[in-house]
């Protein structure tokens, strides 16, 4: 007998020596950052690659959370509903054979679940966060009090095992539902449920370490899944909304590069174009779709595709701290030719910036914005020709030239034949009196075809005759005024000042109107229809240096013929610099001051129509 008890208790020690040295050589493995991923793991840490959240990061995380909690309840409820109507059948048939105090509690209990999930189910119960945070241990209290409750009713093994599988599947779906906020208290008390239904089934013998063992895997898994669950959502939450962030940059950037270029356009790795290609499609005045198309293709010349490709090598062979300070600087410029279809050629000027894992790729992409040299578009013969004009037109000032010659040379001008497809009327009113038949009054009327980006003269707009730094404060002051009258308030004339326009001959050139009048006259018949409004500009005169006044204007002196003649001459150079200073609605329709000459009222008006009339 001794013998055997020394035996027993030296396996004993052997056990216990084999256990310690598991512990010891588990720890020492683990010791390292396991724990620390744990921790991450179950939301209570955050992960070392990525930037810490923000303020408002947080707050936006924390609401996201709670609506996707309550989607999540939602669905729930529309499955368990069902469940919990089977329960209230199965209860009310243990009641009618074993009617007492036990089975009526579960009875209850089952008709309460089957209320609360059938009202969320139905709608008639709004589900808000606030609603969640005391439905969490009501739910799992009534899972609990069933199970303890559900031991007293029938003590067969069949009954606990069938009590055991709805319980705990009820615990871990009650747990990813409604988060590790009280996982742990809820874990323990799950246990000790678990533990007192056994004792009470099956005797205290029953809570042997085996079964011991399986209610700690069973906590630490009731731990653990909630803890899983609300990791991989915060992760997925925060990329979302980080995501977001960068959707609404990337916008607004790209509606900042059409101020201040001429678009964007985007490149895959192969530098092949990517995406939307309107950008090419307008320099390059074509319709061709250009997507897929390698860049190198349209550039023109050898040497500058060699050049491009240096251009954005560079860019890719920075090492990681070079490109971090060189992200800090504006970006590379590269003036590059890029050929047309039809052959002509158009420089433009590159920006490049690299896009690493854009739409979640690992592959580079490119992003190049374009800005066209204008200049680079009138070819040498057009401006030879544009400054013999005005020398043939300044010769016809001083009598060299007749008016025939000058109506040739205008005539001849006319090489450019456009089309506008949402022009659909013109009304000119002309004065025949005038050997030119001035047009002293023009009215156009559009009507808008297709609301398609046009590459040749589509709808006009009065975003492309304004200046784009004026434009943001020029619309927002229009579309105030226009609300205003689609409200029916009636607001009276606004006076405008100082407007800026564009040229349509040139882009380059501005016109100033210093007295603007708006107003909307139009009567609305219905709320849908279109407000429309009157913007009335004047006084298009240019500065004029002030008159000296003469301090000699008492001193009267004989003057000889040659003398004479020479002061007229000079009179009529002055009057000649006067006319060339004159506003653009005068050069336009041709009016003439009083003691103006007819070849100078005729040049002028030749003159407004060369710098005036839309290319």
């Amino acid at each position: 007998m001794p013998k055997l008890v020394m035996a027993s208790l030296m396996d004993q020690q052997f056990i216990a020596g084999i256990g310690s040295l598991a512990l010891a050589f588990h720890l020492h493995a683990t010791c390292g950052g396991h724990w620390c991923g744990v921790s991450q793991a179950l939301g209570k840490g955050t992960t070392s690659d990525q930037p810490p959240l923000s303020e408002s990061e947080i707050s936006r995380l924390e609401e996201d959370l709670v609506q996707v909690r309550i989607q999540m309840f939602k669905k729930l409820s529309r499955v368990l509903v069902h469940c919990a109507f089977c329960t209230v059948l199965v209860f009310i048939v243990e009641f009618a054979s074993e009617p007492n105090t036990y089975s009526a509690t579960l009875l209850a209990l089952a008709v309460l679940t089957y209320v609360i999930y059938h009202l969320v189910n139905t709608g008639r119960v709004d589900v808000t966060d606030r609603l969640l945070r005391p439905l969490c241990p009501v739910l799992n209290g009534i899972i609990m009090t069933a199970l303890v409750t559900s031991a007293y009713v029938s003590r067969t093994e069949r009954d606990y095992i069938a009590r055991f599988g709805l319980c705990s599947g009820g615990q871990i779906l009650l747990g990813v539902v409604f988060g590790p906020r009280r996982s742990i208290a809820i874990s323990i008390c799950y246990a000790i449920s678990f533990s007192w239904s056994m004792a009470v089934t099956h005797g205290r013998t029953a809570i042997s370490p085996l079964f011991l063992l399986q209610q700690a895997f069973q906590a630490a898994i009731g731990i653990m899944v909630p803890g899983f669950v609300e990791s991989a959502l915060r992760e997925r939450i925060v990329a979302s909304i980080r995501s977001e962030d960068a959707d609404s940059l990337i916008f607004g950037f790209r509606q900042m590069l059409k101020g201040i270029c001429d678009g964007e356009l985007l490149l895959d790795s192969e530098l092949k174009v990517f995406g939307n290609t309107a950008c090419l499609q307008r320099l390059l005045a074509t319709k061709k779709d250009f997507r897929g198309c390698p860049l190198k293709e349209l550039i023109d010349g050898a040497d500058d595709v060699e050049n491009f490709e240096k251009f954005v090598a560079a860019s890719l062979e920075e090492p990681g701290t070079e490109r971090c300070e060189s992200e800090k600087s504006a970006p590379r410029c590269l003036r590059v030719p890029l050929r047309s279809p039809s052959g002509r050629i158009v420089k433009v000027d590159v920006c490049h910036v690299l896009l690493p894992q854009l739409y979640g790729r690992k592959e580079l992409h490119h992003l190049l914005s374009l800005t066209e040299d204008t200049e680079s578009r009138q070819p040498e013969a057009m401006a030879l020709k544009q400054a013999e004009a005005q020398l043939e037109l300044f010769r016809k000032v001083r009598g060299a030239y007749s008016a025939s010659q000058s109506a040739g040379s205008v005539s001849s001008c006319e090489t450019f034949i456009e089309s506008c497809e949402e022009l659909a009327e013109m009304t000119l009113v002309l004065n025949g009196s005038t050997e030119l038949i001035d047009i002293e009054e023009a009215h156009f009327r559009f009507h808008r075809e297709s609301s398609a980006q046009k590459l040749g003269l589509g709808m006009p707009t009065l975003k492309r005759f304004a200046r784009p730094l004026d434009w943001q404060g020029f619309s927002s002051f229009l579309r105030r005024y226009a609300r205003q009258v689609a409200k029916g308030k009636l607001p009276t004339e606004q006076s405008m000042n100082g407007i800026t326009l564009r040229l349509p001959s040139d882009s380059k050139k501005h016109i100033i109107a210093r007295q603007g009048t708006l107003s909307s006259p139009f009567a609305r018949n219905a709320p849908s229809d279109p407000v429309h409004l009157i913007l009335q500009l004047t006084d298009f005169r240019g500065e004029r240096p002030q008159e000296v006044p003469s301090r000699l204007e008492g001193v009267d002196e004989l003057q000889s013929p040659r003398s004479h003649r020479s002061r007229q001459s000079q009179e009529r150079h002055l009057r000649f610099a006067d006319d060339e200073v004159q506003s653009p609605q005068s050069l336009r329709t041709g009016e003439t001051g009083p003691g103006h000459a007819r070849a100078s009222s005729e040049s002028l008006g030749a003159l407004s129509d060369q710098d005036f009339s839309p290319t």
